[in-house]
Order: structure tokens, then C-alpha cells, then sequence
């Protein structure tokens, strides 16, 4: 491709894809349950502790666990069949 050995061409280019696999991953987490999207968001996004979501949202730890494990879950699946 003609834009693979333009540096500025190529930095363009991968600015915009990672900026189109962003706007999938935000429009998935529209997918996730309430309870899931606030533990994933709080996590992945924000990169607070488990120990902090905890604390936030005072829940216990295995039901954080849980909720961000359902959610990666989902989102993988979805990801998978719709954002490659």
C-alpha cells in the first residue's frame, strides 16, 4: 500500500484505527449489564484497585470479581463478531 512508506501517511493511519477499535470497545461496554459496565469501567478505564471498587461501590470482593469476569467475558464474545 502507498501509504505504508509515507511515515506520516503510516502514523495517520494507525491513529485512525486505533481511534475506530476505541469507538467499538466504548459502544461495547454499552453491551455490559449496569452492575458490569461500572466494575469494567472502574478497572480497565480507570484503573482503580479492586480494593478501591470495593470501597466505591461496597460490594464484596468476589462479587467484583465476578462482575469484571462476566463482563470480559461479553465483551470478548462481542468483540469477536463484530469489531475486527
Amino acid at each position: 500500500m502507498r501509504w505504508e512508506s509515507d511515515p506520516e501517511k503510516r502514523y495517520f493511519y494507525e491513529e485512525l484505527l486505533r481511534e475506530i477499535n476505541r469507538e467499538c470497545y466504548h459502544f461495547m461496554t454499552f453491551r455490559l449489564t449496569d452492575d458490569q459496565r461500572v466494575v469494567y469501567i472502574l478497572w480497565v478505564v480507570l484503573n482503580f484497585s479492586l480494593d478501591d471498587i470495593i470501597a466505591i461501590i461496597q460490594i464484596d470482593n468476589s462479587t467484583v470479581k465476578a462482575r469484571l469476569q462476566r463482563a470480559k467475558s461479553n465483551l470478548r464474545s462481542y468483540f469477536r463478531s463484530r469489531c475486527q
